[in-house]
């Protein structure tokens, strides 16, 4: 009788400790973006991302869940449980504060053991329960739970604004919908050499800058055309993300190469991001353009190492008739100088249309400029090889 009473003095005495540590260790659960969404296409894009130490933060910058947690400046190891079922098997990560940090408050965002599989066939927002468990050399500090709606793959989120007011521009973004390596591609640059226009894609070879400019041009018109030819129309269908508040958190769908050429109705950043894949694949270097409501796409000409020389093509305009009277005379007598008269022949609705989207897409970047270069929130100029590049973002597969 003795031993169970101590043994019940005892175990007071561990749970009134443990109270007391999780009443000293103040922390709380934190995603990335307002209101506790969750955007699978962020998660994935961000996926190789690797530690980078800075002030404030712990683990992955660009991590999606974690917590935060005021530093109390001492040197035990703590260690973070998150288990997500819905949308990740369950991680956990170690961690101790930089020993000679003064910052009050740390982000801890660990590297979320996702299940892609599951987070890439979602189509429609779900919430998903998360749970947080704490734990302070060994003990725990307790245990705490949100909902996080989870969004479609299709959701691209691309501007944020903490609860500080810091607005975080996420126009990288697009380019983890450019891929270069959906199956769709590689049929599409097949049905670009069976054209006629172009007997290879051999990126930016030539012998001087002008040749290197006229043979980009034609690759560039072998892929339209193998766009037109199989009737890809402009769709007006602009659906933007649903259930979040636009004061905080900007997105827009974005649909995939294959989704894309499958119904054969792109809109305007659909359409982009297709045609920057196709450009991608062949060693060109493309821009995604956006203006409010609006988005084309733009090439480089001269070589990744000059990015001075960009053209850009309209893309709603996909899919229009335009007959010869509406295309510039010079422009007709350079076709016809360098295609077969057959290939020119077969192809000249779609060269037409190629031309008008051309100089239509030049004069629209030229108005958006300043807009881009001052910065206006909705207008965006994203260097898709840089992002993908310098950035380490991955691209998207279905």
């Amino acid at each position: 009788m003795k031993n169970f009473v101590k043994f019940l003095i005892v175990l007071m005495i561990l749970l009134m400790g443990c109270d007391k540590l999780q009443e000293n260790i103040e922390w709380q659960p934190l995603t990335a973006f307002p209101d506790n969404h969750f955007f699978p296409s962020y998660a994935w894009a961000t996926s190789s991302w690797v530690e980078l130490p800075t002030e404030g933060f712990i683990g992955i910058q660009g991590g999606s869940i974690g917590i935060t947690i005021k530093n109390d400046k001492d040197d035990a190891n703590y260690s973070i449980q998150i288990s997500a079922p819905e949308i990740a098997f369950e991680t956990k990560y170690d961690f101790k504060f930089p020993s000679e940090s003064t910052t009050d408050w740390f982000n801890v965002y660990p590297t979320i053991n996702k299940k892609k599989n599951k987070l890439k066939s979602t189509t429609q927002p779900t919430p998903a329960n998360v749970s947080f468990t704490l734990y302070k050399n060994g003990e725990s500090c307790g245990q705490k739970n949100v909902t996080v709606v989870v969004h479609s793959i299709y959701d691209c989120p691309f501007y944020l604004k903490r609860t500080d007011s810091t607005e975080v521009s996420l126009d990288w973004m697009y380019a983890a919908y450019v891929n270069e390596n959906d199956p769709v591609i590689d049929k599409l640059l097949r049905e670009a050499l069976n054209t006629g226009i172009v007997n290879s894609f051999t990126s930016y070879f030539g012998s001087s800058s002008q040749d290197i400019a006229n043979n980009v041009f034609r690759q560039v018109t072998a892929l339209w055309a193998v766009l037109y030819n199989r009737g890809i129309t402009y769709s007006t269908v602009t659906t933007p993300s649903v259930g979040i508040n636009e004061q905080k958190l900007l997105a827009q769908k974005v649909r995939f190469p294959s989704d894309a050429l499958s119904t054969s109705q792109a809109n305007c950043i659909d359409g982009t991001v297709l045609f920057a894949s196709l450009l991608r694949r062949i060693g060109i270097s493309s821009r995604i353009v956006l203006v409010p409501g609006y988005a084309f796409v733009g090439y480089n000409d001269a070589g990744p190492m000059d990015t001075t020389n960009y053209r850009y093509l309209e893309t709603t305009s996909l899919g229009l008739k335009f007959d010869e009277s509406q295309v510039n005379p010079n422009d007709i007598i350079y076709y016809r100088n360098n295609l077969a008269t057959q290939v020119y022949s077969i192809n000249k609705e779609a060269i037409y249309n190629f031309l008008n989207c051309w100089y239509t897409g030049w004069n629209e970047f030229n108005e958006a400029k300043p807009y881009i270069d001052a910065g206006y929130l909705g207008y965006l100029c994203v260097d898709v090889d840089k992002v993908r590049n310098e950035l380490n973002i991955l691209p998207i597969s279905r």
